[in-house]
């Protein structure tokens, strides 16, 4: 178990590695790990290299997610699953795992609070429906690790403390895309109820993710 668990570790550094390295084509604020840091910029655009890197970001977040340590896990002892925790800790905070999260949520978050209005009333053509698919998929993936982590945390106060000490529930609440959400549950410009019209939102998306065979991105932090 313990070799098992130093190979999740090594896999967990290579993901939060990607993480660190890849970065918002609009954002100006890299945060690469040293002077020889491989910088790979992406686009919430599938087309050309930017949209290569999108998918090397999107595998990252699938692959450390499925490596958060879990509570109930089958894998060893109590005991092994709490020093697994404490390992993966560390991993986060050499890679300054959580600051790096942060900046892909928030890049996730604005790309998707701008195409939000156009597509929550169906005037968004097929193109910005794709960025906007793609933007809101990548900050379901931060949401839902996020999530993860915090459950990890429970059992774990290496992690909590990390989760803590960052500024990633700050990020969650005040993102873009959070508040656009918000607004249309609330807003009504032509007398719809706000409610009902993201209802039709959503279930447009799930509909739409469904026949593609792709993740759903439709759901709102």
């Amino acid at each position: 178990v313990s070799r098992f668990n130093n190979l999740r570790i090594g896999f967990a550094d290579l993901s939060l590695s990607i993480l660190a390295c890849t970065q918002y084509e609009e954002s100006d604020n890299f945060t690469g790990e040293g002077p020889g840091q491989s910088k790979y910029m992406y686009s919430f655009s599938t087309e050309g290299s930017k949209g290569e890197s999108l998918k090397l970001l999107k595998t990252a977040l699938a692959l450390l997610s499925r490596l958060v340590p879990q509570a109930n896990s089958s894998i060893g002892t109590p005991h092994q699953t709490y020093s697994y925790g404490v390992q993966f800790a560390a991993c986060l905070k050499g890679r300054n795992a959580l600051n790096s999260l942060e900046k892909h949520l928030l890049a996730g978050a604005t790309c998707a609070s701008m195409t939000y209005s156009s597509v929550y009333d169906g005037s968004a053509g097929q193109s910005v429906s794709a960025v906007h698919d793609c933007a809101a998929e990548v900050t379901l993936n931060i949401t839902s690790a996020v999530q993860l982590l915090s459950d990890a945390g429970a059992f774990c106060a290496d992690l909590l403390s990390l989760l803590l000490d960052s500024e990633i529930y700050r990020t969650l609440i005040s993102s873009p895309l959070f508040k656009a959400s918000c607004k249309a549950w609330t807003t009504s410009v032509d007398g719809t109820d706000g409610n009902s019209r993201h209802r039709g939102y959503i279930t447009r998306h799930v509909a739409a993710t469904d026949k593609s065979s792709k993740p759903s991105s439709s759901v709102d932090p």
